[in-house]
């Protein structure tokens, strides 16, 4: 709820509620049942997504394992619409926008879009094994559609295994980010 917040403009936490409330009981959004979870993540229904206008089909259920990271990445590419004034489409986006590209390199979390900039982002918040990250970062490299790529991390251990597996790849820049609703953010450490 305190996306919906602030995806409406910093409205608070009560009319932001009443709001998806209404939205809910219209059949436009619904709730997502995540057994053994304390959250039940929203949903667009295919009412939502048609009085939208959005071609994509609606998703049809949330995946516990990513749930973490994708809640994240939700905050991250509101973080970099409002720092940068562009456009995030996300890496479901451009798999349906371009089917024919994600088949042929590794797709990152999703795309910032500044001015004549393509910029990928991948938020990463768990090491994934070496030769794997590798292989990635490869692949990005050889995408001659992205003019650079963002690895966001979270801490100064990821941030260093993220530059080791890189190396010198002028491509890659390692960011560290923290969320702006944190109390860290709120002071101003935000990068």
């Amino acid at each position: 709820m305190a996306q919906v917040a602030r995806f409406w403009g910093g409205i608070d936490f009560s009319t932001a509620a009443a709001r998806v409330r209404k939205l809910v009981d219209e059949g436009i959004l619904k709730r997502a049942e995540m057994p053994h979870f304390d959250v039940r993540p929203l949903l667009v229904t295919d009412n939502g997504r048609l009085l939208a206008g959005d071609t994509l089909p609606a998703v049809k259920g949330i995946r516990a394992a990513t749930y973490s990271h994708d809640s994240k990445l939700v905050d991250l590419a509101m973080d970099l619409e409002k720092k940068f004034a562009a456009r995030f489409e996300t890496e479901r986006e451009y798999r349906w926008r371009r089917p024919d590209r994600a088949s042929e390199f590794h797709v990152p979390d999703g795309l910032l879009r500044r001015e004549n900039t393509t910029i990928g982002i991948e938020l990463e918040l768990t090491q994934k094994a070496p030769r794997r990250l590798a292989e990635i970062i490869d692949s990005h490299a050889a995408n001659l559609e992205l003019d650079e790529v963002w690895y966001v991390v979270a801490d100064e251990t990821m941030r260093g295994y993220v530059h080791r597996i890189a190396g010198e790849s002028s491509h890659i820049k390692i960011v560290k980010w923290t969320p702006s609703g944190t109390a860290a953010a709120q002071k101003g450490e935000n990068n």
